[in-house]
């Protein structure tokens, strides 16, 4: 049963290597192309997508013959100790990087507690609304009236304070006032 495989040469695979520096992309956004939402985050690829061309086809070749290796040597008309190989390649190839997945997940695990970053947060909070109320508290008692820039990064104090704007948006205007 021999079949020929064919191959869409307009589609291109997703990149899963940096171009320049060789490290590991993410994909980082995701859309649909219906109603054009996007879905932003940090998102693995999966375990087949570094794989190879030759890989994949073979992989396809693999599931559409049910595992069957007589057929896949039939169908790729190779010998089976080749498809014997390749199968064993390929697996090797996936467990490599699943373990490299593991690996890199438990680092990022011990390095970044959710926790601790949580609690640095409600301290930098705390600190913004502490500072907000010092200088209020300060002006008034010196009498001497704010600068306008001053009021402004106060005004974006009350904003955060009151809920009005995100601690990133926080950061991003504060840091907009100091351009």
């Amino acid at each position: 049963m021999k079949t020929r495989q064919t191959e869409n040469r307009n589609v291109r695979s997703v990149p899963t290597i940096c171009p320049s520096c060789g490290s590991k992309l993410r994909i980082k956004v995701l859309s649909c192309p219906s109603c054009k939402t996007e879905v932003n985050g940090s998102f693995t690829m999966g375990p087949f997508a570094h794989l190879t061309k030759e890989e994949e086809s073979f992989l396809q070749c693999f599931l559409i013959s049910r595992g069957n290796l007589k057929e896949v040597q039939e169908r790729l008309n190779i010998s089976y100790p080749t498809a014997r190989n390749k199968l064993d390649q390929l697996l090797e190839s996936i467990r490599n990087h699943v373990e490299s997945e593991k690996t890199e997940q438990s680092f990022v695990e011990k390095v970044v507690d959710p926790a601790k970053i949580k609690s640095t947060l409600h301290e930098i909070s705390d600190s913004f609304r502490k500072i907000k109320d010092t200088w209020k508290e300060s002006s008034v008692d010196s009498q001497e009236p704010l600068s306008k820039e001053d009021k402004d990064v106060l005004e974006i104090l009350e904003q955060y304070d009151d809920g009005d704007i995100a601690f990133d948006d926080l950061l991003e205007k504060i840091n907009d006032q100091g351009e």
